[in-house]
């Protein structure tokens, strides 16, 4: 039986294309006809997606950090004010936290040392925010254990190439060290067989 263009040929009830060939309409073949037209974006901190906390009270810089991230594999949540990123962070263990240095309640400085301070969220990295025409204390923020910090306003790039910097750095040093080899079996105890055995009693 001759298919017909676009119809069902008799064998297996399989599609058939224009030109008369069987189409492959497994998964495989669906991959490999959709493959010139997907391109799978890399999400910014590995093969799982993130999670950003952003505390600041500017909207407009809310609206900036969002856009910034919008084609990649990530969810940015928002809070105004330090005593919420807080609270916020304990509720979602974000994978690093982008905090102003200046804003309602806890400034940045101290919503950083909350967050190392608690051993369930010391692993989480704190970014920063600064303003162009703010003071930055970089010993404090060392001693609170910031991860670094990024004036504003800043290119989108920069921004996202320092987060996902910050979040491998994290993921790897929270990784555990492999597990040391076992220690090889202690050698075992020579035995005195008696055959050079000076120490014997003469007869």
């Amino acid at each position: 039986m001759t298919p017909s263009p676009g119809g069902r040929g008799d064998k297996g009830n399989k599609p058939f294309n224009s030109e008369g060939s069987a189409v492959d309409t497994t998964c495989r073949g669906a991959l490999a006809r959709a493959a010139p037209f997907c391109a799978a974006r890399a999400p910014v901190g590995g093969t799982m997606p993130q999670t950003i906390l952003l505390a600041d009270d500017s909207v407009t810089i809310q609206k900036g950090v969002a856009s910034s991230f919008a084609s990649e594999d990530v969810t940015v949540l928002t809070v105004d004010n330090g005593d919420d990123a807080i609270i916020k962070a304990r509720e979602t263990r974000p994978d690093i936290v982008l905090a102003d240095v200046v804003m309602p309640g806890k400034n940045g400085y101290e919503v950083c040392e909350a967050i190392k301070g608690d051993p369930e969220l010391a692993q989480i990295p704190v970014l920063l925010l600064t303003g162009t025409f703010e003071a930055f204390d970089e010993a404090r923020a060392r001693d609170a254990g910031s991860a670094g910090h990024i004036a504003k306003p800043f290119e989108a790039q920069s921004l996202i190439d320092e987060v996902r910097r910050l979040i491998e750095a994290a993921a790897t040093s929270a990784t555990p060290p492999p597990a040391p080899a076992a220690a090889e079996s202690a050698e075992s105890p020579v035995v005195n067989d008696g055959a050079f055995d000076f120490f014997d009693d003469e007869e």
